[in-house]
Parts: C-alpha cells; sequence; structure tokens
C-alpha cells in the first residue's frame, strides 16, 4: 500500500486526485488483508502430549516443564471434613492436595498493643502453611476473619491427622480439604 502525501503547493484538483488514489490504494489493500497469502516459514514449539489425554491419565511435567500425559496409577479422590482435623490416610506414591479454609474470631481486647493471631496448618505435627493476622489499631469489637491455606505433597505410606490452629483467638467453620491422587 502506498499513500500519496498532499503537498501545500498541490491544487485542488492535484488534491482530489491524489485523495481518490489513496482510497483506490486502500480499497485493494482491505481486499488482500482479506485473502492473505504467507511465504514464510512457521515454527511452532513442539509440545509433548501422546494419545489418550483422556480419564486415567494425568498432565506431568518433568524438569524442564515440559508437559506429558501419564498413566494414572490410581484414583483421584477427594475427602472433606468439617472441623480442624482430618485424619489423612495415604498409600506409597500417593500425592496430596489440602486446603483449608474457615474464619478467624478475634476479640481486639485481649489482644493488647495489637492485635495478633498466626492460623496454622500441620501434617504430623509439621508445620505446613500459616497465615499471620496483626491489626495495629484494635478496639472493642470481635473481628471474623476468613483465612485459606494450602500444601502439596507425597507424603508416603502413613495415618496422620492434619491440624488446623491459631495462637490467639479461636476458628470458627473451619473446613479441611484433601485430594489424594494415586
Amino acid at each position: 500500500m502506498a499513500i500519496t502525501t498532499l503537498n501545500s503547493t498541490d491544487s485542488g484538483a492535484t488534491s482530489r486526485t491524489v485523495i481518490n488514489d489513496n482510497f483506490t490504494d486502500l480499497d485493494t489493500t482491505k481486499a488482500d488483508l482479506a485473502s492473505p497469502t504467507f511465504t514464510g516459514t512457521l515454527t511452532v514449539p513442539a509440545i509433548k502430549l501422546t494419545t489418550g489425554a483422556a480419564s486415567g491419565y494425568l498432565l506431568t511435567s518433568d524438569a524442564d516443564g515440559d508437559a506429558t500425559w501419564t498413566a494414572n496409577t490410581g484414583a483421584i479422590t477427594i475427602e472433606t471434613t468439617a472441623g480442624a482435623t482430618h485424619s489423612l490416610t495415604t498409600t506409597a506414591g500417593q500425592k496430596v492436595i489440602v486446603w483449608a479454609k474457615g474464619t478467624l474470631v478475634t476479640d481486639a481486647t485481649t489482644g493488647g498493643a495489637a492485635n495478633s493471631a498466626t492460623i496454622t496448618m500441620e501434617y504430623n505435627a509439621v508445620t505446613k502453611d500459616t497465615v499471620v493476622f496483626t491489626d495495629t489499631e484494635p478496639t472493642s469489637d470481635n473481628y471474623l476473619i476468613p483465612f485459606s491455606l494450602m500444601y502439596t505433597e507425597t507424603p508416603g505410606a502413613a495415618t496422620q491427622n492434619i491440624t488446623v490452629s491459631n495462637s490467639d483467638g479461636s476458628l470458627q467453620n473451619v473446613v479441611i480439604i484433601v485430594m489424594k491422587i494415586g
């Protein structure tokens, strides 16, 4: 597409001709854009997905971040517990993703200069995730603060407790959700 620029010395007739030629050229270019022709070489990075990416397979990635579908050696199971303790039984090689949510209830009148609480999720008495709440301007009000915790690991064959606890205040509406894979 070649658009011609008008010069300040062009006459009215010349200006009309240049403008009309520009519109004609734009219309032709628009038609070219509607059916473009590609003559270069297109390269696409390899995607390492094999067939069978359906039920019974898991999408995994290696150390380089390459994704592959691998056979699932077992079912995906989801367990939910309403409460601050969940008894988790796993088998060798089983992976888990654990979420916990709930509400922290704090009483600002007992917090001193700053009202704070640390909410912790533990598996087998080992801390897996922590959330800290600090209010530097306490009032006499109670606070209801929603929280969420999460971790993932392959714990090995065992039965251990997942617990959610806090350092100050009380917890309400705690739910622990576990997804077991394998």
